[in-house]
């Protein structure tokens, strides 16, 4: 799966007169980290239409409980 990924934008990336990617540890994106190892779980897809992830919500609630403690 990542081998596709990285194909895609190899390709992809032809197309930009300029191109730049920034790495992002784990630790300071937990939630997109949720979402991914989530996704990957359920057999590596997964559609947000007009709603929030589970995952999302869940951390995002648990973020905000810590910062009125």
């Amino acid at each position: 799966m990542i081998g596709a990924i990285i194909w895609d934008i190899q390709q992809l990336k032809r197309s930009f007169h300029s191109i730049q990617f920034k790495h992002i540890p784990r630790s300071t994106n937990t939630l997109a980290h949720s979402v991914a190892t989530n996704c990957l779980k359920n057999g590596g897809e997964s559609y947000l239409i007009g709603s929030v992830s589970m995952v999302v919500d869940d951390g995002l609630w648990g973020r905000r409980k810590r910062e009125l403690d």
